[in-house]
Order: structure tokens, then C-alpha cells, then sequence
């Protein structure tokens, strides 16, 4: 009996102390991310250019490197392709708005391959060498526009 109760006991607590863990990584989400609007909203920068462009373009250029690995290694992954694509896409959208009001240009200029670049890999069979071209002009202006950030 004792045993089944200290089983119980011990279930509890590791419940308990698991659903707790979720409200602190929750709290400091919240936290981060009121920190980047605020800082957005007054125009303050970091180091990396304006209010976490430089992280969010980051992850943008890992999706799409990771693409360019599928591209060279296994073109013939439709499925990865198309969830790579999407991806890529996801992490664009979390700073497309913020690119597209502080810098205008450059946001006309990697929508001009990045677009085509989703397109193309929606497609039941992707073409191959237009992923492949889409991708390093899409990386290429990812990165000049990043450097741009970090001066």
C-alpha cells in the first residue's frame, strides 16, 4: 500500500512540476516578444540591425541553406522540398512586414526570388534547376541585405 501511495505521490509532483515549467517558458516568450515590438515601435536597434531583423533573416538563410543541401543531395525529395519550402516561407513572414516598412527596396528585391521561390516548391514536381537558381539568388540577397543590417 505504501508503495502505491509513494508512486502516486511521486506522479504528482513530476506532473506538477512539468506543468509549471510550461507557464515560465510561456511568461518569457510573452516577455521577448513585447520587448521586440516596444523596441520596434520606438525605433530602437541592436547590434544586428533593426529589433531582431538580423535573427529572423538568419533563420530565413538556415531554411533555405537547407533547401540547397536537398537540392545538391536528394533533388528527387519532393516532400522534404515542399516542407523545406514552406518553412522558409513561415520564417519570412515572422519579419516581412518589418522588412517591408523600414527597408522598402530590399524588400521588392528578395520578394522577386523568394515568391517564385515558394512557388516552385509547392509544385507536385518542383523543377529542379529553378529551385536550385531561386534559391542562391534568394540566399545572395539575404545576405547583402544582412550585411546592410550590421553596419
Amino acid at each position: 500500500m505504501n508503495k502505491i501511495f509513494f508512486v502516486m505521490l511521486a506522479t504528482l509532483v513530476l506532473v506538477t512540476a512539468g506543468c509549471g515549467s510550461g507557464g515560465e517558458d510561456q511568461a518569457k516568450n510573452e516577455q521577448n516578444q513585447t520587448g521586440t515590438e516596444e523596441a520596434k515601435d520606438t525605433g530602437q536597434t541592436d547590434k544586428g540591425g533593426s529589433s531582431g531583423l538580423t535573427s529572423g533573416v538568419t533563420d530565413v538563410q538556415k531554411s533555405l541553406d537547407e533547401l540547397k543541401m536537398v537540392m545538391q543531395n536528394n533533388p528527387d525529395k519532393t516532400k522534404k522540398i515542399q516542407k523545406i519550402g514552406k518553412e522558409a516561407g513561415e520564417d519570412w513572414d515572422e519579419i516581412e512586414k518589418q522588412v517591408e516598412e523600414k527597408y522598402p527596396k530590399a524588400y521588392e528585391n528578395i520578394e522577386k526570388s523568394l515568391y517564385p521561390l515558394k512557388a516552385a516548391t509547392k509544385k507536385d514536381m518542383p523543377d529542379k534547376g529553378k529551385v536550385k537558381q531561386l534559391t542562391s539568388e534568394t540566399l545572395k540577397k539575404l545576405q547583402d541585405f544582412k550585411k546592410g543590417l550590421e553596419k
